[in-house]
């Protein structure tokens, strides 16, 4: 495994939607994305991992991924894995925010307190949400007048239904397949408080468990250490400071990083530059 869990793609705009397929057991390392990304699951024999997380997809299953969650697929065999996905940027869920609040990036929110990343319909909704995502998906290849402007509208109507039903069935979040309770605690405290002065010590203090254990079990279950979990996760903010207008200084000390050096290494390891470029 890697050193670093990479950000990967690219969003220049303010939605962008393909489809994809593999054909043979690729591998997928860990990685993160600096955007919203919706997965519609339509074959194979795959596996998701979410911060901790293990989902076994079925066709129609839908993944909602927030900005900075680390993941990755696992495909088990040489099945074709073929799915749509859609990245969405923050922006994008500002553009059609009302005066209620009704936002439809509620669904990311509500995924959330609900602790699943991965929604299945059933019955009624599952024909539905099919026959949208279908449809979503054929606006790939259009290019007749306004293309862009039919692509935005269905994305709009899968999103729009995808929170209705939601609210409607609970049962249409799926708990995880398997969930180690210790590992989700570390990354719940780690998240809780990831702009303080944390170490492997601190952790396994605060939540009673020996640190070489906690180390060994963390790493067995997630694939990266902690050290790194937790430097991906001050990466990660630094970048929200940095674009809201902080100077990358004092964006890292908001972060967590104990020192702008402690920070530099970080940031040259990972993106091969240096902050100010």
């Amino acid at each position: 495994m890697p050193g670093a869990y990479p950000k990967q793609g690219y969003l220049l705009e303010d939605f962008h939607i393909f489809s994809l397929k593999d054909q043979s057991q690729k591998f997928y390392p860990y990685h993160y994305h600096d955007f919203y990304k919706l997965l519609i699951f339509h074959k194979g024999n795959v596996s998701y991992h979410v911060e901790g997380k293990e989902y076994a997809l079925r066709p129609g299953d839908v993944i909602l991924l927030n900005p900075g969650e680390i993941h990755r697929a696992i495909i088990h065999d040489d099945s074709v894995y073929s799915r749509l996905i859609i990245y969405l940027s923050a922006g994008f869920f500002r553009s059609y925010q009302d005066e209620s609040d009704s936002s439809i990036r509620s669904c990311y929110r509500t995924a959330e307190l609900k602790h699943s990343h991965l929604i299945r319909f059933s019955g009624e909704s599952a024909v539905l949400m099919n026959r949208l995502a279908k449809e979503l998906e054929a606006t790939i290849q259009e290019n007749g007048f306004a293309a862009s402007l039919m692509q935005r509208i269905k994305i709009l109507e899968y999103l729009i239904h995808l929170n209705r039903w939601m609210l409607r069935d609970e049962k249409s979040f799926v708990p995880a397949n398997t969930a180690n309770p210790t590992v989700l605690g570390i990354m719940e405290y780690i998240n809780q408080h990831l702009t303080e002065d944390l170490s492997s010590e601190t952790i396994a203090s605060a939540l009673f468990l020996n640190p070489s254990y906690m180390m060994h079990l963390f790493k067995a279950e997630t694939g990266y250490t902690i050290g790194r979990y937790m430097t991906e996760k001050r990466l990660f903010l630094t970048h929200q400071y940095m674009d809201a207008g902080d100077a990358v200084t004092d964006a890292c000390m908001k972060s967590g990083f104990q020192s702008y050096h402690a920070f530099y290494h970080a940031y040259r390891k990972k993106y091969g530059k240096a902050p100010t470029k």
